[in-house]
């Protein structure tokens, strides 16, 4: 994550850095907190993946993280705030690999559990 932030420093003021470092902070520790909960109430004692961990406890999390682009410094757009974001090819394939990825984990945990 923090290619994306490499000329931020440049652009936006530590302000901008502590916000979205603490929302990133809480966005990480809500995150161990639902697999704790789900692990600890639902999953055997020793399972090696937690029992009835959903999408949809993750859906307020990220309108959390929606909200850094706001701490931008007014007239400062996110594609200025990051070399990454402001080249497309670079996105498109980054998506790409995302989905390859997304799509490898989906069909290694489906044929774990159920094959």
């Amino acid at each position: 994550m923090w290619p994306f932030f490499g000329r931020i420093s440049s652009v936006c003021n530590k302000e901008f850095l502590i916000k979205t470092s603490l929302l990133l902070g809480i966005f990480l520790i809500t995150t161990e907190g639902i697999f704790m909960a789900l692990y600890l109430t639902f999953s055997p004692a020793g399972a090696t993946y937690v029992f009835g961990l959903q999408g949809r406890y993750f859906i307020p999390l990220f309108m959390i993280l929606a909200l850094c682009p706001t701490f931008l410094p007014k007239g400062t757009s996110p594609l200025e705030a990051s070399p990454v974001l402001a080249k497309p090819c670079l996105m498109r394939i980054l998506l790409t690999l995302f989905m390859l990825y997304s799509l490898y984990t989906l069909y290694s945990t489906l044929s774990s559990r159920y094959w």
